[in-house]
């Protein structure tokens, strides 16, 4: 999840779990889902970016695996304002072998 900052030029990166409860649109879901997210490193994820680049929003996470996968299973949702709501689009896409290389701050 990215959110603009106060300033409105800088996005601070958290991650969570999305419980199935959210899908309903539920006030609670999403104040339970909001508090739930946490800024890296945690398990699995050690950072996160995200900033602008020509006027696009590019958010990272980045993941350590033990071998790189042959595919990767990738969600990605943006909304419509700064809090946690409905998604002006979302989709689910695999990123097919071959995969690109890996950014070199992310490979050691």
């Amino acid at each position: 999840f990215a959110k603009p900052d106060a300033d409105g030029q800088h996005y601070s990166a958290s991650v969570g779990m999305l419980k199935p409860e959210v899908k309903n649109f539920a006030p609670a879901a999403f104040k339970s889902f909001g508090d739930g997210l946490q800024a890296p490193p945690l398990e699995g994820v050690t950072d996160a970016t995200s900033e602008h680049v020509d006027g696009a929003l590019v958010v990272g996470l980045i993941r350590k695996y033990a071998a790189k996968p042959a595919s990767l299973n990738l969600t990605f949702a943006y909304g419509t304002g700064a809090d946690i709501g409905y998604h002006a689009s979302r989709d689910c896409f695999t990123l097919a072998a071959p995969l690109p290389p890996c950014p070199i701050l992310a490979c050691a």
